[in-house]
């Protein structure tokens, strides 16, 4: 079972630790093909996995996120900026920046990722706070189970 999600104090931004039951290969389809995304964040998910491409998740509540991507290092790591398309919002599009980084565990069938969300205004880290502990351990649960298959 993958391990509680931690998060790193005294990190720039919010960062947390998450061991998954699941290779970084896997791990990184989770964040890199829009099919796996929804598996555990949003309703529909864009992403073009090359520096320059898009990255947007739209959620059932109506809410957009979106960025493009930064870098790419298969598998192991991907950056991207992130932001609400919403008017008015404290972060809009481009305007933070995220990092995930995969890291292999004992045999290379378990992944420590180290995720951060960096260059936020300070009132809105408890939101992404909130959202990243309630979406990080969906990834969790995600990567450990079996794809359903269709009758």
């Amino acid at each position: 079972m993958p391990t509680e999600l931690r998060r790193i104090e005294g990190a720039d931004g919010l960062a947390y630790e998450l061991e998954l039951g699941a290779s970084p290969a896997v791990v990184w389809s989770f964040w890199t093909e829009s099919e796996q995304i929804v598996r555990w964040m949003g309703d529909v998910a864009t992403i073009e996995p090359w520096p320059g491409g898009t990255f947007r998740v739209a959620y059932r509540n109506g809410e957009v996120a979106a960025g493009h991507v930064l870098d790419v290092e298969p598998p192991q790591f991907l950056a991207f900026t992130w932001g609400w398309e919403a008017a008015g919002t404290l972060t809009p599009p481009g305007t933070s920046r995220i990092e995930v980084i995969l890291d292999p565990v004992s045999d290379g069938e378990r992944t420590l990722l180290r995720f951060r969300h960096l260059n936020q205004q300070e009132a809105a880290v408890d939101d992404h706070d909130a959202g990243w502990r309630f979406f990080l351990p969906r990834l969790a649960e995600a990567v450990a189970a079996p794809r359903s298959s269709s009758p």
